[in-house]
């Protein structure tokens, strides 16, 4: 894969198993994979209610929190109907951990924000009004903006949110860009 990764210096990616997948990878190849500075964090991995063999991504994604530690990379984690169990594994994690499309509800945001290593990527979600109530308690300080596999850009996104909370376009594209550097200790 690294292979194929453009030597700029901006181009980064991110290595993992995705629980829809378990059955075609190899957890004893991520380590290889993890120490090559382009590889920025570990994911997309997670736990998926909807997919077979609950208890095999359990495990391969136990291997991927274990190894987020051990290399330091923040998690890109897909959940669907398991936000509980992702809540309890990710309790004393020392690296980031970015809920990839978050979509729980507000009694689940509440007690993901309880872990600050946790953040939450949101974006078709802005455009469904029974969506919106879990995004007023998540701080900017922990946010992130995604299109996923939707066609519409990431700034029709920023734009969305600004519009709900009455914000400044610079003032949180500011803030979204300075919790990307946090997470990814990056600096421009």
């Amino acid at each position: 894969m690294l292979e194929f990764v453009p030597q700029t210096p901006n181009y980064f990616v991110s290595k993992g198993i995705h629980p829809w997948f378990i059955d075609r990878n190899d957890e004893s190849k991520l380590d290889r994979l993890l120490g090559h500075q382009k590889v920025l964090a570990i994911g997309e991995c997670g736990l998926d209610r909807n997919k077979p063999e609950f208890e095999m991504q359990r495990r391969i994604f136990q291997v991927q929190i274990d190894l987020s530690q051990q290399f330091g990379k923040p998690l890109i984690i897909h959940v669907v109907k398991a936000y509980d169990e992702i809540e309890q594994m990710l309790r004393g994690i020392k690296v980031p951990a970015i809920i990839h499309q978050y979509q729980g509800n507000q009694i689940q945001t509440k007690r993901l924000l309880e872990n600050e290593m946790i953040y939450f990527s949101v974006g078709k979600q802005i455009f469904n009004k029974s969506k919106k109530s879990f995004l007023e308690d998540i701080p900017l300080t922990r946010l992130f903006f995604e299109t996923d596999t939707q066609t519409y850009s990431v700034q029709k996104v920023y734009e969305s949110y600004c519009k709900i909370f009455h914000l400044d376009l610079a003032y949180l594209q500011a803030q979204i860009r300075n919790n990307f550097e946090q997470v990814f200790h990056l600096i421009p």
